[in-house]
């Protein structure tokens, strides 16, 4: 967790570098995260696993662009769903999360027109969660050997990095405000949850095939992120 703030700080300074140089803008508007989040499977035989987690966050960011740079921070909230198949079993489980979203974007302003800007847009996030509540707990043998010790992985350890390419817009409302949209393709890397997750599925996965080692592989997911927001120029 440390090694993942201290990534942030120095992206942050070296967006400080480019503000400090640049004509900058700032705004506020909205944000929908969708898409999975992380994935946990396995195969061995005629026993099978697999674990899919996927969110669905929506909140307010503010945002600040020194033309070639924009830098984000959101507070998001909403659900996530993991869909598990273990052993032909299905088990659905949901829970309520909130996050803080930062994101730096590098992008490439071309003007379309005396009003409208395009950019493409690249760069990296990290969803830094604060809490999660846990909604249903099954209660059959296979949810609880399965389900309760999730319930025991910590807030922070569901954060993780995120790689984003994406394009976005700005119409001119007037000289110094404009509308902006973007929309971003996402892929979400491994949280440590993720990862602890699939050491939790090892050994119910060995206790369906009657003692056999199973590995488990715990990998991230793709997804997407909207938003829209009024920006100022100054």
């Amino acid at each position: 967790m440390k090694k993942s703030f201290l990534v942030l700080t120095l992206a942050v300074c070296v967006a400080g570098g480019v503000f400090a140089q640049s004509l900058f803008s700032i705004g506020a508007g909205g944000i929908l995260n969708f898409g999975e989040v992380g994935n946990n499977s396995a195969e061995r035989g005629r026993t099978t696993g697999e674990d899919v987690t996927s969110e669905l966050t929506y909140g307010g960011f503010v945002f600040f662009d020194a033309t070639f740079v924009d830098l984000s921070v959101a507070i998001v909230t909403g659900s996530t769903t993991s869909l598990a198949t273990l052993g032909g079993s299905k088990i659905e489980r949901n829970s309520s999360v909130t996050a803080l979203d930062f994101t730096l974007l590098g992008k490439y302003p071309i003007a379309l027109g005396d009003t409208f800007t395009f950019f493409p847009l690249l760069g990296l996030g990290y969803n830094y969660v604060l809490s999660v509540e846990y909604d249903n707990i099954p209660t059959d043998l296979l949810g609880i050997m399965s389900y309760a010790p999730v319930t025991k992985i910590s807030a922070a350890d569901w954060s993780a990095f995120r790689f984003h390419l994406g394009v976005g817009g700005d119409l001119d409302l007037s000289k110094k405000v404009y509308l902006r949209g973007q929309l971003l393709g996402s892929y979400r890397f491994a949280s440590p949850a993720i990862q602890e997750k699939s050491k939790i599925y090892k050994p119910v996965l060995s206790y369906l095939a009657e003692g056999a080692n199973i590995p488990v592989d715990a990998s991230g997911g793709f997804g997407g992120t909207v938003k829209i927001a009024i920006g100022f120029r100054f």
